[in-house]
């Protein structure tokens, strides 16, 4: 059981992680960001899946976008574990509004 996670865009307020995990019980990702966002701040996150067979079987989706880390999770465990990556995760981070 292993989860890699590797940086392989890291802009201001974008930044792009493959995540790769290479047995079937591995379920759970949490992708530490770092864009430095305060409390307020919007934290958006999109998939990409990189195999589009692994992608489609595993039913990636992002269970949650904070200030510090992005939560995805595969629903579907059987057969999904892969050594190469099995999807791409774009963090974007937009800075509150501030009023006054």
């Amino acid at each position: 059981m292993a989860i890699v996670i590797t940086n392989v865009f890291d802009g201001l307020h974008v930044k792009v992680f493959e995540v790769t995990m290479t047995a079937d019980a591995d379920t759970v990702a949490f992708i530490n960001h770092g864009l430095a966002s305060i409390t307020g701040d919007n934290v958006f996150a999109w998939i990409t899946t990189m195999q589009q067979a692994v992608g489609e079987l595993s039913a990636w989706a992002v269970i949650n976008a904070n200030d510090t880390d992005v939560q995805v999770e595969k629903s579907i465990a059987v057969g999904s574990g892969d050594a190469a990556p099995q999807l791409r995760v774009t963090v974007f981070v937009t800075e509150a509004p501030v009023f006054g």
